[in-house]
């Protein structure tokens, strides 16, 4: 697995899609680290976040912070995901896909639409059947949502 330093956070993102979410962790969770860029204290941003969405159920475990509200499985292989309130403004980029578990091997995972609002996605086995599989998303602030680093005032 890969560290990646994030503000003063470390989190393990592994390079092998079945693992991911095995232990749902958060990206970029404590927005007041404070840390230096070039000698001069800045306040750390949050714009990515990640979690695996089970194959059933309504809720996402573990999440830190809530940016995902309810999700619904439509029918077999078509999900709803519901982003709460405030999370974005504008429709965040998405990174998805289901590894290799619970027979979802080779598995593609297709978004359907995206909004500020929440997302639509289908999930397709090898074989070509619509299967309901647990599987990661990452959501990225996009456009006007995405933060940089801010100098803060010396104390």
């Amino acid at each position: 697995m890969a560290a990646s330093r994030i503000g003063s956070n470390e989190s393990n993102i592994s390079s092998n899609s079945s693992n991911i979410g095995t232990n749902s962790t958060d990206i970029g969770t404590n927005s007041t680290d404070i840390g230096t860029i070039n000698g001069k204290q800045v306040n750390s941003v949050q714009n990515t976040y990640s979690s695996t969405i089970p194959s059933s159920g309504t809720t996402v475990p573990n999440q830190r912070p809530t940016w995902i509200q309810s999700i619904s499985w439509v029918s077999t292989g078509r999900v709803n995901i519901t982003w709460s309130p405030g999370a974005f403004v504008v429709a965040p980029a998405l990174t998805f896909g289901a590894g290799a578990q619970n027979g979802s091997d080779g598995s593609m995972v297709s978004l359907l639409s995206n909004s500020s609002t929440g997302c639509q996605l289908l999930i397709e086995s090898p074989g070509g059947s619509f299967i309901s599989v647990q599987f990661f998303l990452i959501a990225v602030k996009a456009g006007i949502d995405y933060k940089t680093k801010q100098a803060i005032s010396s104390l």
